[in-house]
């Protein structure tokens, strides 16, 4: 879209704008809910699809009390490292990303 040299939008140019709901280069902000099984519960969390999973992570582990570093999560058996972004993950058909979440045995 051009704009005029005075910098002023006609009324004709407002349909080229970017809708609210679209960021930076056009991405959508809308919240993606991702869902994680963890031992009976399901939680659920809305993050951005531009967040890093690692954001959700860490959320989770808060919540839960859990340490951080003895938690993995897993998505259809391939295990998430944190630096994919929401958006990036695999989505069911109702829009919602799906996380296993396990616990490493501390001790011996």
């Amino acid at each position: 879209m051009n704009f005029p040299p005075d910098g002023f939008i006609l009324p004709g140019d407002v349909k080229d704008l970017p809708s609210p709901s679209e960021g930076r280069g056009g991405r959508d902000n809308a919240k993606v809910p991702v869902h994680l099984h963890y031992l009976e519960d399901v939680v659920e969390i809305l993050s951005k699809g531009r967040n890093r999973i690692r954001k959700v992570m860490t959320a989770f582990c808060k919540s839960r009390g859990l340490d951080a570093s003895l938690v993995r999560f897993f998505q259809d058996g391939k295990r998430i490292r944190g630096a994919e972004r929401v958006e990036d993950l695999d989505r069911e058909d109702d829009g919602v990303v799906d996380v296993d979440v396990a616990t490493e045995q501390e001790g011996g």
